[in-house]
Parts: C-alpha cells; sequence; structure tokens
C-alpha cells in the first residue's frame, strides 16, 4: 500500500462545520475508494485506519491543537466539588 499525501488534494473542496471538517470529491473518486475498501484486506484496512488517524493528529497539532486543554486543567473541572468548575480558575 503506498503512502498517500495528509492534505486533500487541490482539485478538492473542504467543508468545515463547526470543528468538523468534510472533503467533496467527485462521485467517480468515491466510488472508486469504496471498491478500494471492499477489496482491502482486514491488515491493509487497519493500516489505512491507522494512517488516517495520525494524518488527523498531525492536522491537529498544525492547526495549534484547538480546543486543547491542559491536563491539570480538565482534571480540576473534572474533580472540582458538586459546586461545578470555578471559571476564574481558568488562565
Amino acid at each position: 500500500m503506498s503512502a498517500q499525501p495528509s492534505e486533500p488534494q487541490p482539485e478538492h473542496d473542504v467543508i468545515r462545520v463547526g470543528a468538523s471538517e468534510a472533503v467533496v470529491v467527485p462521485m467517480g473518486d468515491y466510488l472508486r475508494l469504496r471498491a478500494i475498501e471492499r477489496h482491502a484486506s482486514a491488515d491493509e484496512i487497519e493500516e489505512a485506519e491507522i494512517e488516517a488517524a495520525s494524518q488527523a493528529h498531525e492536522r491537529w497539532i498544525a492547526a495549534g491543537c484547538p480546543g486543547a486543554r491542559s491536563h491539570d486543567e480538565v482534571m480540576s473541572e473534572l474533580l472540582a466539588p458538586s459546586g461545578g468548575w470555578n471559571p476564574s480558575s481558568r488562565a
């Protein structure tokens, strides 16, 4: 299996809705990708899923980790007394 570029091809439009992204591809490309997926072995599909997750993580890092919060910040919110999270403690 060959490596594919991590970015959508220039001829494909990217749609962003909130934090979600989708790529608009011609129907022929979509059908071809679905056929490849149907004929791929379980190991090839797993390898492709791992590669896709890695590429998504790299895009997230390159975008500055949108929405990322420190471990301490999240834990203090989750473990806060029943009064809830104190917004004044946020840096």
